[in-house]
């Protein structure tokens, strides 16, 4: 009885892989030759199981060293930035810059910005204690307790009580800014 033929669905790249392994693809197979191929080709696709395991190991270890590198850069050029920045504050704080509050320099502008006055609840369980004695109308009631940040800045602003626990009044002021500006690098 002759052997039927192997029958893969090989294109040109599996036929040049199989024949690499001695495997001829047209030529008669028994079924202990089909065995032996099928534990070769077993054998092949474990070893390059291994070689993508070991790749995908070895790529997760340079991500993580590049990781460790940027990150080191860019911390050193965020924090250089934030020195630069800082400088430019400083200077925007001693300026002139006449009826306006900022200037367009050669590489970007500067100023200061008005700020208004801002009232943050820093505290709410303090606020909402004082609130409950001194200004009961300005909890809300859901299904808890909430005192409204706009009801308490409205509440400060009409009365001019500025001693309340857990409340900061931030007055109006002037903040100082950085804008660069640089040409857009060719890539």
């Amino acid at each position: 009885m002759t052997a039927p033929e192997l029958q893969v669905a090989a294109g040109a790249t599996e036929e040049q892989e199989l024949e690499g392994l001695g495997i001829v693809v047209a030529q008669p197979a028994t079924p202990a030759d089909v065995d032996a191929w099928a534990s070769l080709i077993l054998r092949q696709m474990g070893e390059v199981d291994r070689d993508i395991k070991r790749y995908q190991e070895a790529y997760q270890a340079e991500m993580r060293h590049i990781g460790i590198r940027y990150d080191l850069q860019l911390q050193r050029l965020i924090g250089r930035r934030g020195v630069l920045e800082h400088a430019v504050h400083g200077l925007a704080t001693r300026a002139d810059f006449g009826s306006k509050k900022s200037r367009d320099v050669g590489f970007g502008t500067y100023g200061v910005r008005s700020e208004p006055e801002r009232i943050r609840i820093v505290d709410a369980t303090a606020a909402t204690e004082w609130a409950r004695t001194h200004a009961p109308e300005l909890i809300e009631i859901e299904t808890k307790e909430k005192l409204p940040q706009k009801a308490v800045a409205a509440y400060v602003k009409s009365t001019g009580d500025a001693e309340i626990p857990g409340v900061v009044r931030e007055p109006a002021h002037e903040t100082p800014f950085a804008k660069p500006s640089l040409p857009e690098t060719p890539q």
